[in-house]
């Protein structure tokens, strides 16, 4: 996850820890949710107070004639100057926004740098607020090691991964797993402030909101509107709750191990839970996706070999983790231009993003909890059914389709045969 990091932006990683985010991260002894703790240890004091900065709030205005802009820069290069209409000119092509406002940070050069130009009623959360809004929660109920932070896009992002020491290790089928609290927000009104237990699956770094306890507490959001600050503290509460639901995502997983489930079954089971309706037809997109899933459920990055269900649960976790269910990437060609490698560092952001808390995080979620509930309901066979029917026909209606083009293809070249008689 190096992509994303400008010149302007952060990030820490404990010494006790193996460097990370391709060494571009600062190495410290100790993280701190506060500047005020980071006190404690001033030679990473300077570190601390570039990701835990001030956000300020400002007009924003609107540049209304950007060719008349231009053309009077061009003129005072030109002359050295304008003179006071030219100025008056400049100043009136530019009006306030009714509807947003300016965020900037102050950059440690003075220079107060943009971070984003949200609606008015946006309410700015600085990541010191959100940070500390956790810890208070968590003192004296957990002892825990904020193990990275930092930010990225010009310090319009910002992440933090926090360890709860004692309850940061389980294994479940041979496979060791690292369960960490994902804290996340943006400074300019991009995202909302965000946080959710991750289980990391060690063997292939597949990664799973591991909360499943309660369904409010899957995926906390904290929206950034009016009375945000007031909400912050039942945040931070609720941060704590989200290490009880570990118990049962881990006995959830074991149950996934003892059932018996096949590649075909797999294929049955993830088309079943597409959503469709027996007689709708499958869309070919949904189709490669199930024979994607399919694939890594026997082969993927881990020890899969698709007999249970808990291969299953590792084939679809790995396909909206890394595979194309977050969003497809490419490799970079050696002579690629800076736009390109811009372009490239982008769509790494968004799978990031998308795998760890927007689409892809949410599908995660979405079908480990309806394996569960089909499981539990004794319903595992008729979704397989319903999954067969749908995947039948799929194939019948591309083979209906095929059999089209060949017929379409016959009557051109029998057409052709006869403009030639």
């Amino acid at each position: 996850m190096s992509h994303g990091i400008t010149i302007e932006d952060t990030v820490l990683t404990r010494e006790i820890d193996e460097r990370a985010w391709h060494l571009l991260d600062n190495q410290v002894r100790e993280i701190f949710p506060t500047l005020e703790k980071a006190k404690e240890d001033p030679e990473s004091y300077i570190l601390h107070s570039r990701i835990l900065h001030d956000i300020l709030e400002g007009d924003a205005f609107a540049l209304v004639n950007p060719d008349r802009y231009k053309e009077l820069i061009n003129k005072a290069e030109l002359e050295n100057g304008l003179n006071i209409e030219d100025l008056r000119e400049l100043n009136s092509l530019f009006v306030e926004c009714e509807d947003n406002k300016i965020l900037t940070t102050q950059l440690e050069s003075g220079i107060h740098a943009p971070i984003g130009t949200p609606s008015k009623s946006y309410c700015p959360i600085t990541n010191e607020e959100l940070l500390e809004s956790i810890d208070s929660n968590l003192q004296g109920l957990y002892d825990y090691d904020i193990i990275t932070m930092g930010t990225t896009q010009g310090r319009k992002r910002f992440f933090a991964t926090l360890k709860i020491n004692g309850a940061d290790e389980s294994t479940i089928n041979g496979d060791r797993y690292k369960n960490y609290i994902n804290v996340m927000q943006s400074s300019n009104g991009s995202i909302s402030g965000q946080a959710h237990d991750s289980a990391i699956r060690v063997v292939c770094d597949n990664t799973i909101k591991a909360s499943l306890a309660n369904k409010g507490d899957l995926y906390l959001k904290l929206r950034k509107t009016k009375g945000a600050k007031g909400r912050l503290d039942q945040f931070g509460k609720t941060v704590a709750t989200l290490i009880s639901g570990r118990d049962l995502f881990q006995s959830m997983l074991k149950q996934f191990a003892s059932v018996e489930c096949d590649k075909l079954k797999a294929a049955k089971l993830f088309a079943s839970w597409k959503g469709l309706e027996v007689g709708d037809e499958l869309s070919s997109r949904s189709f490669n996706q199930i024979l994607a899933v399919q694939e890594l459920a026997e082969n993927g990055k881990g020890q899969n070999s698709c007999n249970t269900l808990y291969d299953l649960f590792n084939g679809v976790t790995e396909f909206y983790t890394s595979g194309d269910g977050s969003g497809r990437t490419r490799a970079l060609k050696q002579n690629a231009t800076e736009e390109e490698r811009l372009d490239n560092e982008r769509k790494k952001w968004n799978k990031f993003h998308s795998s760890e808390f927007g689409t892809g995080a949410d599908q995660k979620v979405k079908f480990t909890s309806w394996l569960h509930k089909v499981l539990n309901d004794n319903e595992l066979e008729a979704e397989a059914e319903k999954g067969r029917l749908l995947l039948s026909n799929k194939m019948e209606f591309d083979k209906q389709k095929a059999n089209n083009k060949i017929n379409k293809a016959q009557a051109v070249d029998n057409l052709e045969e006869a403009l030639k008689a």
